[in-house]
């Protein structure tokens, strides 16, 4: 079934994108101070707008300087990622819409399993141009997770929201978690599915430098 909407999609997120509600921009994104550099520059940031004000003056942030354990890391980033993701719908004038949900076994049908969040990076290479349903051929979906042997990987299907702006484009947001079977690793990652009329769905990464250009998306 080909999907008119552009979708997003992430992967374990601590902090929801809660459709009904935004994150405030003078909340801390770590709860403390921590250093970016962009353009060369290196800054010092602590809360939501320190982050949208760099973005927007400096450019890209070329490296994330701050020493913490994994899920520190992680909350990091989701935080860093939810804050860009919803000023980007802010700039866009994007609201949530009711619209069809997506199952995971259309995900595991149709996503590239390249980008696929995995602790082996060589997974990238070994599977372009396959979807996850290709590249791992024992997975087995149950309602909202999915796990494969041959892969040893987990994935569920945490939530799903859809944003409209005015002129009718449709954001659809799905968050997924994947993980390896007993182990502690996790992992998350954003994702735009720009055209899902294909056996493989055409995706590109969505970070916390990503802009919402609804021109290049349609």
């Amino acid at each position: 079934m080909a999907l008119k909407t552009i979708a997003l999609t992430i992967g374990l997120v601590m902090i929801s994108l809660n459709a009904s509600a935004t994150l405030p921009l003078n909340d801390s994104l770590l709860g403390q101070p921590f250093d970016v550099v962009a353009n060369g520059k290196k800054v010092s940031i602590n809360t939501c707008q320190d982050l949208i004000n760099v973005r927007q003056h400096l450019g890209k942030i070329a490296e994330v300087q701050v020493n913490l354990p994994n899920m520190g890391w992680n909350w990091l980033m989701d935080s860093m990622t939810a804050c860009q993701f919803e000023n980007q719908l802010r700039l866009i004038n994007a609201h949530p819409v009711k619209d069809s949900a997506l199952t995971l076994k259309e995900i595991v049908r149709h996503f590239p399993a390249n980008l696929l969040p995995s602790p082996n990076p060589a997974d990238y290479h070994q599977n372009i141009h396959k979807s996850i349903e290709q590249a791992f051929p024992d997975i087995k979906v149950t309602d909202d997770t999915a796990s494969t042997v041959k892969g040893a990987r987990n994935m569920r299907l945490m939530d799903q929201k859809t944003f409209k702006t005015k002129d009718g484009l449709k954001i659809k947001i799905v968050s997924i978690g994947a993980g390896v079977p007993g182990g502690t690793w996790s992992t998350k990652q954003i994702f735009i599915l720009q055209n899902t009329g294909n056996k493989l769905w055409k995706v590109t990464q969505f970070d916390y430098n990503t802009v919402l250009n609804p021109v290049t998306l349609r």
